[in-house]
């Protein structure tokens, strides 16, 4: 249910903002911290759309992980892109969620990773 999802979030929301603190404060890697804080720009995202419409979070996460591996490592990361098929597929399968509710939180995800991230590496 869509209106149960704000609560969760809301509390992730929070967890990642502390957890970039604690990054920051015990001087971690620049590039944890920026995969850290392009999560945290995803998150932020699908909190504020699912006020109204229920994107798929697992194909947002699956597409920001591509994302990252695609900034990190070049076009051989795409092979990834069989994985986040499959997470997509199988929201719709288990309907969970609808094509375009996948399609907009995959493109959710990947949007974060890929301006995020390498802005702040």
């Amino acid at each position: 249910e869509r209106e149960h999802r704000a609560v969760p979030l809301t509390i992730g929301v929070v967890s990642v903002s502390v957890a970039i603190a604690v990054l920051v404060a015990v001087h971690a890697p620049r590039e944890l911290t920026a995969l850290v804080v392009a999560m945290l720009g995803g998150l932020v995202v699908v909190l504020v759309m699912t006020r109204s419409w229920k994107v798929s979070i697992h194909t947002s996460v699956a597409a920001g992980f591509l994302g990252i591996l695609l900034v990190v490592y070049g076009p051989w990361a795409l092979a990834g892109t069989a994985m986040l098929a499959a997470v997509a597929w199988s929201r719709t399968v288990l309907d969970a969620h609808t094509w375009p509710q996948v399609v907009v939180g995959a493109a959710i995800g990947f949007a974060a990773a890929v301006t995020v991230f390498p802005a702040l590496r």
